[in-house]
């Protein structure tokens, strides 16, 4: 314990130093620390009324500015919020395009590889048939495994045309 401390003061409360002046014979000292911590957006009301004491209008413009700066991060949050919404939906055709587009390669060659064995190529009709396949099962798995570690799930989308959020 320091010199001239309370010895009754609890921790975290203010303490009273007392130190004699050398010069004089009975003066004393007292010195107090107060100190605060404000936590939020705005200051409590204590705060604010003396802000308002040194200054009039203050306490109305800090509160002003506060508003102000909310209603601007929610403009933003809805901006970015549409802006996903449509990344969403660009992407969602991507992928749909990219599966009808799949899909017709697959019947094409299918239909490739059925002409060939019609012709009386079967080892090259039952070669594209089996590439189809392969490339087929390749790309989907691939896609799905890329999907998985993107997201951590699966599947994005259902079986609609709705994105899944």
């Amino acid at each position: 314990m320091a010199r001239g401390e309370d010895p009754n003061a609890a921790s975290g409360e203010s303490r009273e130093i007392q130190r004699a002046k050398p010069d004089s014979d009975a003066e004393l000292t007292v010195t107090s620390v107060l100190a605060t911590h404000v936590s939020g957006p705005i200051p409590s009301p204590g705060i604010l009324r003396d802000y308002e004491e040194v200054l009039t209008g203050s306490a109305e413009r800090i509160i002003s500015a506060w508003e102000e700066e909310n209603r601007h991060r929610r403009e933003l949050d809805s901006k970015i919020l549409e802006q996903d919404a449509v990344s969403s939906e660009m992407h969602y055709g991507v992928l749909r395009r990219g599966q009808i587009f799949a899909f017709i390669l697959a019947i094409l060659l299918f239909s490739g590889s059925m002409f060939l064995v019609y012709q009386g190529n079967s080892t090259g009709g039952v070669a594209v048939l089996l590439g189809e396949i392969v490339a087929l099962v390749g790309v989907f798995v691939i896609g799905r495994r890329a999907q998985t570690k993107r997201t951590g799930s699966p599947a994005d989308y259902d079986s609609d045309s709705e994105p899944v959020e």
